[in-house]
Order: C-alpha cells, then structure tokens, then sequence
C-alpha cells in the first residue's frame, strides 16, 4: 500500500514511537493514510488494542474501521476508533476526579446550546451590538458559532477581557459579557 501513498503520507508512515497527527482537507487519503499507518504499526508488532485512533466525526472513524477490516479480514470491534468529542467525553466519565469536572457536567450540543445561548442574550446587560440586535433572527446561531471558535481556539475568558478593554468597538465587551453570564 505504500508504493500509492504520497510523499506526505508516506511522511506519516515513516514516524516511529512517536504520536502522529494528520491535518489535511477533505478528500486529501487521511483515512488511507491512517489505515496504512494503522495496518503498518500491528505488522511490526504493536498490539491493535494498544493503538488510538481520533476523528473529527462519526462518519470518519466509521469509515477507519470499515477499511482496517477489508484489509485484514477481521472484525476490529475491539480497537480504539472514536471522535475527539466522544474520547474527550470517555476521558471525563472515566476520571471525573482528576478533571475536576462536576460529577452533575452536561454537555450542551445543538438545540441545548442555542436554547441556552438564546436565554444568555435575553438576559444579560449587554449595551452594545449584541445588545441592539437580541432579537434579531439568527444573531443565536452566530454568537453560538462564535463562542464556539474562542473555545475552539483556546480563547481563555481572560484574554477576551483584554481584548475587550483594549479594541474598538462594542462587539467584544458584549461577547465577553454573555461568556461571563
């Protein structure tokens, strides 16, 4: 399988004893990659339950273990394939002590976060855009999208302070007012 991958698959293929992370665009052989990565690990030895394998979504680790099985024959029910969101999820049920995590932690996704982000907006102080534009449609999805690339990016409540503070601008005191909500 080597010989179709390449130069930065084969990249991936040549990191030994060490994580490796795949970072491409859709369509790019991230799953081939993974599979050739994944069925070259075992051949040299390393036993398949010992090996993580993390997508972006469902349909991705899906379709991983549908290709692992064609290619070795078998059923790899027992491997470790999941979403980062699941395995982060799997993390904090598993050691809720260690993530001082609330044991009563919900996860909000979809119609929970809009419904939340929505009663956030209603209520709380906000004078500056968002705060003349609460009731305009889909201002709930775009600060929902927005909240979500400051986690996704790290963003800490602190920095987002300081931004605030320190732009232009009325957009960012608001934003970092319903995250203080």
């Amino acid at each position: 399988m080597q010989d179709i991958l390449s130069d930065e698959q084969q990249a991936v293929l040549a990191v030994v004893g060490a994580p490796v992370l795949v970072e491409a665009g859709p369509g790019s052989g991230k799953t081939r990659t993974l599979v050739a990565k994944f069925l070259q690990l075992v051949a040299a030895g390393t036993d398949p339950e010992r090996i993580l394998v993390l997508t972006f979504s469902q349909k991705a680790a899906a379709e991983f273990r549908h290709r692992v099985e064609l290619k070795t024959r078998s059923s790899v029910k027992a491997l470790s394939i999941s979403t980062f969101h699941s395995f982060g999820y799997d993390l904090l049920s598993r050691y809720p002590i260690e993530s001082k995590v609330p044991r009563a932690y919900r996860l909000l996704t979809g119609f929970k976060e809009w419904v939340l982000v929505r009663d956030v907006l209603r209520k709380a102080p906000l004078s500056g855009a968002l705060g003349h534009a609460r009731h305009q449609r889909g201002l709930v999805s775009e600060v929902a999208n927005a909240i979500g690339l400051l986690k996704h990016n790290l963003v800490s409540h602190e920095a987002l302070n300081e931004a605030a503070r320190t732009t232009e601008g009325d957009l960012l005191p608001d934003l970092a007012e319903i995250l203080r909500c």
